[in-house]
C-alpha cells in the first residue's frame, strides 16, 4: 500500500488472494513461508513450525538460500531466535494472553525512537527506547498491585469461630504448604522478579584462558577496539569455539546454539545465526563480541597463546 506505515514504521503490505488458494506453495514455497511468517495470525507455535519448514527447504534446496539478502537473513535469524525463546518460555511459566497483549501494546507508543527505523542506529536511541519500556512495565505493574489491594480490601470480614488453638508446628506446617502449591498468577506482570537487597555486587574479572594461536586470533579479532575489525570465518569461528570446549547444536535455519563445558561453571549457553555470506565481519563482528562479553565475561584481554 502507498505511503501507508503501521505503528513501527515499516511499509504496510497487503496481499491480494488467498495464500492457500494459490499455487505459491509450489511455485515458490520460500515466499510462501515467509509471507505466511508475517500474517497475524501466526503465532510463536505457528512461527516455529514455518521457520523449521523453511530450514528444510534450504538444506534440500541452497539454491533458495542463496537468493536472500543479507538483511532478510538477519531478520530469520532473529526470528527464529525469538520464537524459540518464546516456545521455551511458554513451557516454564504462564505466557499472557493474545489480547492482554494486544491491550497493553496499543497503550506506549515508541514511534519517537523507531520511526524511521533507522533512528535507532543513532546513539543512545535503543537505550532509550527500552528505557520507556521499563517505565511503561513498572507504571503497570503498579497498577496490578493497586488493583490487587482494593479487590482485597473490599471483600467482607467473615466472623471466625472461637476453635481450640492448633500446635504452633502444625500451622507453620501448613502455611508452607499452601506457599508451595499456590498457582501463580497468569499476568504479563508477575514474570519480573523483585530487586533482591545484600551486598552490592562486584563483577569478577574473567580469568586469563590459554588456548591455542589460531584461537587466540579469531577472539582477537572479534574484540578488536580498533574500528576496522578484521573479519572472521565462520568456520573459525566453530573451530574456536570448539577448541574452548563448547558443543554446537544446529537450531532452524541458520541459527546456531553454543553449549560451554561443565569445567568453565557457566550455565547460560550462547545463540547466533551464521553470517550469510559465512564471514562474521563489521556488524556481525561487533554483535557476537558483545554477546559473548556480556554472557561470559570475555574481552580482549582474555585469551592468551598457550606455551
Amino acid at each position: 500500500m502507498s505511503n501507508v506505515f503501521d505503528r513501527a514504521g515499516n511499509p504496510r503490505v497487503k496481499m491480494n488472494g488467498d495464500l492457500e488458494k494459490g499455487e505459491l506453495s509450489r511455485t515458490d514455497p520460500q515466499l510462501y513461508y515467509i509471507l505466511r511468517l508475517c500474517q497475524l495470525e501466526t503465532d510463536a507455535v505457528k512461527g516455529t513450525d514455518l521457520m523449521k519448514k523453511l530450514s528444510n527447504l534450504h538444506d534440500t534446496d541452497f539454491s533458495t538460500w542463496e537468493r536472500l539478502q543479507e538483511r532478510e537473513v538477519a531478520s530469520l535469524g532473529e526470528l527464529a531466535i525469538i520464537t524459540y525463546f518464546i516456545q521455551g518460555l511458554s513451557a516454564t511459566i504462564g505466557m499472557p494472553s493474545l489480547s492482554e497483549m494486544n491491550e497493553l501494546k496499543m497503550k506506549i507508543d515508541l514511534q519517537d525512537f523507531v520511526v524511521p527505523i533507522d533512528d535507532l542506529l543513532e546513539p543512545e536511541m535503543a537505550s532509550k527506547a527500552l528505557t520507556r519500556l521499563d517505565q511503561f512495565i513498572i507504571e503497570n505493574a503498579e497498577q496490578v498491585e493497586r488493583r490487587e489491594q482494593i479487590q482485597a480490601a473490599e471483600v467482607a470480614p467473615t466472623q471466625l469461630l472461637a476453635t481450640e488453638p492448633e500446635p504452633r508446628e502444625k500451622l507453620v506446617a501448613e502455611r508452607k504448604q499452601k506457599e508451595k502449591t499456590r498457582p501463580s498468577h497468569s499476568s504479563i506482570f508477575e514474570i519480573v522478579a523483585p530487586a533482591e537487597e545484600g551486598l552490592p555486587f562486584e563483577e569478577e574479572r574473567p580469568a586469563v584462558i590459554k588456548v591455542r594461536a589460531s584461537t587466540a586470533g579469531v577472539f582477537s579479532a572479534l574484540f578488536a577496539k580498533a574500528e576496522a575489525r578484521g573479519s572472521v570465518s565462520w568456520t573459525a569461528f566453530l573451530s574456536a569455539m570448539t577448541d574452548m570446549g563448547f558443543s554446537v547444536r544446529p537450531r532452524t535455519g541458520s541459527v546456531y546454539t553454543f553449549f560451554p563445558p561443565e569445567s568453565m561453571g557457566a550455565s547460560r549457553w550462547f545463540t547466533v545465526h551464521r553470517p550469510h555470506k559465512s564471514d562474521i565481519e563489521g556488524y556481525y563482528a561487533i554483535l557476537y563480541a558483545k554477546r559473548l562479553q556480556r554472557v561470559y565475561g570475555w574481552n580482549e584481554n582474555t585469551f592468551e597463546v598457550a606455551d
